[in-house]
């Protein structure tokens, strides 16, 4: 069975945010927020209480402001900047596909053979065996399968160039029952 699909920025930026804003899954995305918008407040708060005072000391309150925007910025801005990042240096590694719709891209192949499964992208490849999937997760038309290591492959159901999502299920539940499968 062969799956095979573009990687675009939109699909990796979904990939590479995936959970990083989940309150249940990132105790730092909340953590750096609320120090965000307490350092932001306190700092607004303190400029308007010595203003009220008739003083001129800006340094306290614009310190705070200054570390409140910080802890914003990286509550919200920078896990994109770093998967741009990261993206640019994939399409480096794999290849580039411009296209007048997305600059940069690259094919991704699954291959499911014998036990196991080839991912490779323009020259680049790894290769695991079923009997090392511990979840297989889908919602919708994305696929994650997930290994004992915690490495993660995507597939999606509706890009298979040969065979099919159901007969992918059956193949690897049959090489390895202890597999959980679950549907979104």
């Amino acid at each position: 069975m062969k799956n095979e699909y573009l990687v675009t920025w939109k699909r990796y930026k979904s990939w590479e945010l995936e959970g990083r804003r989940d309150p249940k899954k990132n105790k730092k995305f909340i953590l750096l927020l609320v120090m965000g918008i307490i350092y932001f407040l306190v700092g607004v708060l303190l400029a308007f209480a010595l203003s009220s005072f008739g003083t001129n000391a800006i340094a306290l309150p614009a310190l705070f402001i200054f570390l409140g925007l910080m802890a914003l910025y990286f509550a919200l801005l920078s896990d994109i900047v770093k998967a741009k990042k990261d993206y640019g240096m994939c399409v480096k590694a794999y290849g580039v596909r411009p296209t007048p719709s997305d600059n940069n891209m690259w094919i991704r192949t699954v291959i499911f053979e014998n036990g196991r499964i080839t991912v490779s992208g323009d020259d680049h490849s790894a290769e695991f065996r079923y009997l090392n999937v511990s979840d297989i997760e889908s919602k919708g038309d994305d696929v994650k399968i997930t290994f004992l290591s915690g490495e993660v492959v995507r597939i999606y159901k509706s890009t298979f160039v040969t065979g099919s999502y159901e007969k992918l299920i059956s193949e690897i539940k049959e090489k390895n029952p202890s597999v959980r499968v679950t549907e979104r």
